[in-house]
Order: C-alpha cells, then sequence, then structure tokens
C-alpha cells in the first residue's frame, strides 16, 4: 500500500503472492506485472519519495 503524509490517506498500489523463491506483484493502476525476489524487494518499484511511502500489508 502507499500511505500519504502522516496516515492521511492511503491507497492499495500492488497485489501479489509470496512463494519461497520469490513473489508475483500486480500493479493496480497500470497492471504491470513484477517478478521479484521477494515481497519487500518490490516496494522499490512503488516508492515515490516525499511524503508517500510504500509499506507491505499481510492479509
Amino acid at each position: 500500500m502507499e500511505e500519504y503524509g502522516d496516515r492521511v490517506d492511503g491507497r492499495i498500489a500492488a497485489w501479489g503472492m509470496a512463494f519461497e523463491d520469490g513473489a508475483e506483484v500486480v500493479g493496480t493502476l497500470t497492471g504491470t506485472h513484477l517478478g521479484v525476489r521477494s515481497p519487500e524487494s518490490a516496494l522499490r518499484w512503488f516508492r515515490r519519495g516525499g511524503r508517500v511511502r510504500a509499506r507491505l500489508v499481510w492479509l
């Protein structure tokens, strides 16, 4: 998810599934598909700098 400011607002930026050897992630706005080494490594694709913070939320 992406959080704007100090918990002012947020959105789901992507969803995915984690596996033993990596993770598959799909962006919610663009539908971009990423194959990454770990769920944590996908965060760099959603960091924008400034007051927008990307973080993982497990359901």
